[in-house]
């Protein structure tokens, strides 16, 4: 697996050297998930109270002191980025606006989670959250320059029955995806993450 993950990083290299794409996804290994550390780092997603709804409206959150968050849209939880988390994996490789399509039943057997309406229903409210929330981030530059990214996680569309998600089809907004083609990210177990369960399980992912 990792000789096939090289390969495709080595053929993208190429293109990109050579200028026939602007850009595209990186590409990790199988076992790993990736975040950019604007957002791993900052409170973007929370330790949520199952249960609890809270909207946020213009909302400065905790990141380090060398960029800023403001966030708008319904507060993200712990669960909400296991979908964040296995979404950018399924873009790894993917050129700006490329749209990709979600089986539902793979994705939530791939976040450890068992396929049925209830279960399929969640995962679209999840993918709705990310899709809704605006935020902007603002970096700082050494050099006193900044840059911003102003938009959502995820741009989405779905094909249902009854209304109940077939299909899922996803976008990564190109501002979205310039944030991952920096070193300025990380790499998660997700095998460790699904292995946290129970009482405390959002606090210890959140950790």
């Amino acid at each position: 697996m990792k000789d096939i993950v090289n390969k495709m990083q080595t053929a993208y290299n190429k293109l990109l050297v050579e200028g026939k794409i602007y850009e595209a996804m990186p590409v990790w290994d199988d076992d790993k998930r990736a975040i950019t550390n604007y957002i791993a780092r900052s409170a973007v997603f929370s330790v949520v109270e199952k249960g609890t709804k809270t909207t946020l409206v213009e909302q400065r959150v905790p990141a380090p002191s060398n960029y800023e968050i403001i966030i708008t849209g319904e507060q993200l939880s712990e669960a909400d980025r296991d979908v964040y988390l296995q979404a950018i994996h399924a873009f790894r490789g993917c050129k700006p606006n490329e749209e990709i399509r979600i089986n539902p039943r793979d994705f939530l057997l791939s976040i450890g989670r068992q396929d049925g309406m209830e279960n399929r229903k969640w995962l679209w409210n999840a993918v709705r959250k990310m899709a809704k929330t605006l935020l902007e981030i603002t970096i700082s530059l050494p050099d006193d320059r900044r840059i911003k990214f102003v938009g959502s996680l995820l741009a989405i569309a779905s094909e249902e029955t009854n209304g109940i998600p077939d299909e899922i089809r996803m976008r990564l907004p190109l501002d979205a995806l310039r944030l991952y083609n920096t070193d300025s990210k990380t790499l998660l177990s997700m095998r460790r993450r699904l292995s946290l369960k129970g009482p405390g399980s959002q606090l210890a992912k959140s950790l």
